[in-house]
């Protein structure tokens, strides 16, 4: 990413995105606002349902539209927020007072708000899923919607090895190749390939495993 976009990043507030109709299969496109915490980008809102936060739940990849200080389309996915602790960290930051002053509780944005990172497809980052708190064809569409430069990380809850009750899984994806690769203290698989339909079943078996 230019230094150009970098800087509309951090002065602008408002932009356009482009998601997909969960139900239509079209293009929805609407004016909202985004947040940098920490060098990260985010889409929130007060708490409730949002349309959009629903198409992404069926597709997570989207469309960031600058359109202030420059003009640009941005290719996107959403990772969804979704662990207490790193809610209540982005949320009760001091960038997000628009929203601390439309609820007088930051547990209420915390319970009930809308919350995803952008990443941006053009730039190297880690996707990591709350699997026990995804519903299923999210955690689908995620891996189908992988960008080359992401991966996707997660944790095997019941994996064995010598050193862990558990493992570390990291997923990549090189063209319609998927590989992937465990590892915890002193130990690793290495990276393997796999099909996307052997990950999602391995997926899905994690997903149960982390159910609370």
């Amino acid at each position: 990413m230019n230094e150009q976009l970098k800087q509309a990043l951090a002065v602008d507030e408002t932009i356009d995105i482009t998601t997909i109709g969960r139900k239509s299969g079209q293009p929805r496109r609407i004016e909202i606002w985004f947040r940098q915490v920490n060098g990260r980008t985010y889409i929130t809102g007060t708490p409730g349902t949002r349309s959009w936060y629903a198409n992404l739940l069926a597709n997570p990849r989207f469309t960031f539209h600058l359109k202030q200080s420059i003009r640009a389309d941005l290719p996107a996915i959403a990772r969804f927020v979704l662990k207490p602790d790193e809610r209540r960290t982005i949320l009760a930051d001091p960038i997000m007072r628009w929203y601390h002053e439309q609820d007088n509780s930051v547990e209420d944005l915390v319970q009930g708000s809308p919350l995803i990172e952008v990443l941006f497809v053009d730039e190297r980052r880690n996707h990591e899923l709350a699997l026990a708190h995804l519903p299923e064809k999210t955690v689908r569409a995620t891996l189908r919607a992988l960008p080359e430069k992401h991966e996707l990380r997660f944790y095997d809850a019941s994996h064995s090895s010598p050193s862990d009750p558990g493992a570390y899984v990291q997923i990549r994806r090189h063209g319609e190749v998927y590989e992937m690769f465990k590892g915890n203290h002193g130990w690793s698989s290495g990276w393997k390939p796999e099909t996307a339909a052997s990950i999602l079943t391995y997926m899905r078996q994690c997903k149960r495993n982390s159910q609370p």
